[in-house]
């Protein structure tokens, strides 16, 4: 039988029903390492992370290095379901040693990351007639496509993160915007179950790395072919995208 990492690595840009019970992960742990199954099976190096809460459990994904986004490059391919998010991320500016990860705190990220505007873009690789639980959800890196990172802030403060004003468009309308608080506060609590994972996996963090803290404008749907920009305090992120007709053979050439 397939391994759950095998059954979702080869789901992209396709859609399967829950997995068999025999791999299905029970554990947080569990999840965790199919994640990384996931990505070495598809030749992606480790080079995100994306922190929420699913169900009641604070999570920290691994995720594929992220993509600069550049509407100069032309459209950007993407499977049929896709959905956009728009959200705030750290980038660290120096490696650091895992031993070290363990001593950082929250208010250290000023110092040693620069704040970042991304889009990521989500598509489950469960049929929407499925019922995953948490874990599958995990496993599947909650629905994670890609990351396509923007422009930077010049300066910056923990309040920038915490209390941002956010604002989406397609094509030139604004069609979600949010003000006050960072849906996902506190994000002091976010922080320490990636620096957990980041402990007991031996985990360095390497320069660029990025630590993205989930939308501050829902997930939206992608129904055409269009323009999309973000903005946040100011700062943007934009990408054009053209929907691809599902084919297996093409999947080489899609965002994921």
């Amino acid at each position: 039988m397939d391994s759950a990492a095998e059954l979702l690595a080869h789901a992209y840009g396709q859609a399967r029903s829950r997995l068999p019970e025999a791999c299905r992960p029970t554990s947080l742990e569990a999840s965790e390492t199919v994640q990384r199954e996931v990505l070495a099976l598809r030749n992606k190096l480790p080079g995100a992370w994306k922190v929420g809460r699913l169900d009641g459990l604070l999570y920290s994904a691994l995720l594929p290095v992220a993509k600069p986004s550049s509407i100069e490059t032309g459209p950007l391919l993407i499977p049929a379901g896709t959905k956009v998010e728009l959200e705030l991320a750290v980038r660290f500016r120096a490696s650091i040693s895992c031993n070290d990860v363990a001593t950082l705190t929250f208010s250290d990220l000023p110092d040693i990351c620069d704040l970042i505007v991304l889009f990521e873009l989500v598509g489950s690789r469960f049929d929407a007639r499925a019922s995953p639980d948490r874990f599958e959800k995990l496993a599947d890196s909650v629905s994670h496509l890609a990351l396509l990172t923007g422009n930077r802030f010049e300066t910056w403060s923990l309040q920038t993160l915490t209390s941002p004003q956010a604002t989406l468009f397609e094509n030139g309308t604004a069609v979600v915007s949010h003000t006050g608080n960072h849906p996902a506060l506190p994000l002091e609590a976010l922080f320490s179950t990636w620096q957990a994972r980041c402990v007991r996996e031996r985990c360095d963090v390497h320069q660029g790395m990025i630590i993205t803290w989930g939308s501050l404008t829902g997930v939206h749907p992608i129904l055409a072919d269009g323009h999309y920009r973000g903005e946040i305090n100011g700062v943007v992120v934009e990408c054009d995208v053209t929907i691809a007709t599902p084919d297996v053979s093409g999947l080489g050439t899609w965002v994921a």
